[in-house]
Order: structure tokens, then sequence, then C-alpha cells
């Protein structure tokens, strides 16, 4: 099968409604001879920060000399955004000989009267597939949505559990309280395999702890007020700092993932390499030369620094805070022109209440996804601060002609408009 026959063939696949069962997955994976089960896996479930957390982590390794893997959701453009090996994207070859193999899995499973798998379930299948058959020394799985039910549950033992703060998100799927949340994002703990744990509110610990003490593992937690950190070089750029937890301490770290929610997901990811380094070598120097060396794309992104962008795909009210504690840092002398695309199952209200908030104006329009709110949903714009322009393309257009030598153009709200805004941002600016 060609890389487009492949394409075509997953994106025929039928959109399947969400179903609190993953048990398709475990079938799947049994009509695959189990992949999962010969895979070194660092098992990634939270809110917010497990993008970033898995970045550090994967760096980190790499500079140590490991070959890594990593699958991290969701994909904007092209589904291999998802899947890197150590050699960096899934090459088209390797996509469509994995697709082939899942494919005639789903066939049988047909045959023999269970459902056919969902895209999700395909894509996960795929990654894992090609990871079994390209050997690696680590791969970093991020869970797609919630976790007890989420597709990449299909492991009996991963290396670790690592769970990011957990916030409100998906409430539709996964309850209304955080302990609901939680609880969902705890179902991947598993028995013997240590579970790290980012700062997180009380309830989201306490859900945490009840899944450790039931499967009979342990858990190492870290709490903001014991992550300290000093800044030794401080700008919107990257900084230098030194950081000490009760668990580790380094010193002269440089990273160009700013904000001081990055603090917290650089100190998941060093008590992850803490607990690594238990069974594995991972040297002070790759530390820091993996840390210098972690990138992730659309998150706080700096695309341009003369007129200044910040590009971020942070799509709920937590992410966007976090934005704009950056803008409060490092541009508090800036006029703020925001483009913002949100998506119907996202806090959108309170997402451009808070946009409003710290902008001159707020230009609003639809990111690249079949969920985008439109103009419709929202029903104002008697505000003059707020206009909706679309295509996103002529959004940002507009947004430029704003800007001047005192002003910030941020674009925000989802991956689905910060990604293809950057891309076309390389081609136009």
């Amino acid at each position: 099968m060609t890389y487009q026959k492949s394409l075509d063939a997953l994106k025929n696949i039928e959109i399947a409604q969400y179903q609190p069962d993953h048990r398709n997955s475990l079938h799947l994976m049994a009509y695959l001879d189990s992949p999962q089960n010969a895979l070194p896996v660092i098992h990634i479930a939270g809110t917010n920060g497990k993008g970033s957390t898995a970045k550090y982590i994967q760096s980190i390794l790499t500079s140590a000399g490991y070959k890594v893997g990593t699958f991290l959701s969701p994909h904007i453009l092209d589904f291999r955004e998802l899947i890197e090996d150590y050699e960096g994207a899934i090459s088209e070859l390797d996509f469509s000989k994995a697709t082939d193999l899942v494919l005639d899995a789903c066939s049988r499973m047909v045959d023999d009267h269970l459902n056919h798998p969902t895209l999700f379930e395909c894509l996960v299948a795929i990654a894992l597939v090609h990871f079994r058959d390209k050997k690696h020394d680590f791969i970093i799985i991020e869970v797609g949505m919630g976790g007890t039910y989420d597709a990449t549950n299909v492991f009996d033992k991963p290396l670790m559990t690592v769970i990011t703060p957990i916030s409100f998100d998906h409430e539709q799927h996964l309850g209304h309280s955080l302990q609901a949340i939680a609880a969902h994002k705890a179902g991947i703990i598993k028995a013997d395999s240590p579970v790290i744990m980012a700062p997180n509110p009380i309830e989201v610990v306490m859900e945490v702890t009840k899944k450790v003490k039931e499967v009979d593992t342990y858990l190492y937690l870290l709490d903001e007020s014991l992550i300290q950190v000093y800044l030794l070089f401080n700008s919107f750029k990257k900084k230098l700092l030194n950081i000490r937890t009760p668990f580790f301490a380094y010193h002269g770290l440089s990273t160009s993932m700013i904000g001081r929610h990055q603090e917290i997901n650089l100190a998941t990811a060093l008590l992850a390499i803490h607990e690594l380094k238990k069974n594995w070598s991972i040297p002070d120097l790759a530390v820091k030369s993996g840390v210098a060396n972690t990138t992730w794309t659309c998150r706080n992104e700096w695309v341009s620094y003369n007129p200044m962008i910040l590009v971020d795909g942070g799509h709920n009210p937590q992410g966007l805070q976090a934005v704009k504690d950056i803008l409060d840092t490092y541009c508090k002398d800036k006029t703020i022109i925001t483009v913002i695309g949100m998506l119907k199952d996202k806090d959108y209200k309170a997402m451009l209440n808070l946009a409003e908030s710290f902008s001159h104006k707020v230009i609003l329009t639809s990111p690249l996804s079949s969920r985008a709110i439109t103009f419709d949903d929202l029903g104002l714009l008697k505000n003059t601060k707020l206009e909706w322009i679309d295509p996103f393309e002529q959004a940002i257009k507009k947004g430029l002609s704003l800007l001047d030598d005192h002003s910030v153009l941020l674009i925000t709200g989802s991956l689905y408009l910060a990604y293809p805004a950057k891309m076309w941002l390389k081609d136009n600016l």
C-alpha cells in the first residue's frame, strides 16, 4: 500500500462516538500479536504539560545516547506528526507498512464479529507496531483523552507513569469534578510501575494516591512549594536557572521553554529522569544538554522577534493563563493584539473573557477543526475590542497590520490554529 492509499484508508474509517470502554484497543493489540508488551514505555497523562514534559524527557534521554520514540497527540495536518522515532518523524514507507498490518488486523476483527477500531485506536496501533519493529530504548506515549478508557491504555507494566497538572477539560466525557477527571487520568497507573506526579490540587492528589494504593505501586509527588528555582538569567528568549527539589538538584540549566508552568514541567521531567537513573546511565551533562535542546512547537513559541509574534496552542483557560503570565513577565510595556480560535468542546467563554482582559484588540477566527467555534456560536461582537475575521489567514493579516514597535501579536486558542498559523507565517512574514 502506498502512503497516499494508507491515508485514504484511514480517513475512510467512520468517525465513532466516544465510548467509555477500551476493550476494542485490547482486541486490536491481540490481533497484532501484542506489540505493546515488547516496549519500554513511559506513559504520560494529565490535562496540561504532557507534551512539554515528554519533550524534556525525550531530549535528555537522547542526549544520554538512547534511542527514543514518541507518540504525542494531536496531529494537525498529517498523521505522521503523531509518531517520532529516533530518526525523526516516521517515514512515509514505515507508516504505510504499519498501516497495512493494522488494517489487516481490523479486517480480521470485523470478520470475527468485533467492532472495527476507531481512527485513534488505529493510529495508536500503527505507532506501537512501528516501535516494536524498530527497536528503541524508550518509548514515550501520551494519553489521548482521560486515561482509563483511552486507546493508549494497553500496557500491563510501563517503565513508569507520569501525571502532569490536571484541571477541567473534556468534562462531557470525564466528569464535572476534579476528582472524577483525576480518577480517569489515574486509570493508566499499573502495579510495580512507579508514578511521577507534578504538583496538583489536593483532590487530584487524593484520587491518584487512592489508585497507587489500589494497584500497590509507589508515588513520587512534587509539591510546588518544594520546587526551588533560582533564575540566573531570564529573558523572553531563554533562561538560565538552578533548580532544586527534595529529590534532585541541578545548576546552570539553560532552556528556551519560558514561563513558570514550564519550570513545573521541567521539574516533573527531571523527577522522571531521577527515577530512571536507578537503572540507566544518564549523566548530568546529558541532562544539561537535553534541557538546553528541548523545543516543542507552538507552545509559547516566538516565531518572530521583529515583529514580536508569540504562538501558543493552549486550548483551555489554564493554558491561556500561562501565556498571560509570560506576557506579564516579559512584555508588560507592550500592547497585546490577540488572534484567537477555539473549539466548541472547550471552555471558550472563559478563554475569551481572559483574552479580553489583557488584550488591546481581540480578533476571533476559526481554527482548522470540525469542532471550531463559529461566529454564530458566540453571539457577540458589540464590544469594539472584538472582531470576527475568517479565514484565519485574513485574521492574522489584520493582526499584523495593527503591530508597531511597542506591540506583540499573540496567536492562540488551539493547536488547530497555532500550527497552521505558524506554517502560514513561515511563508508570508
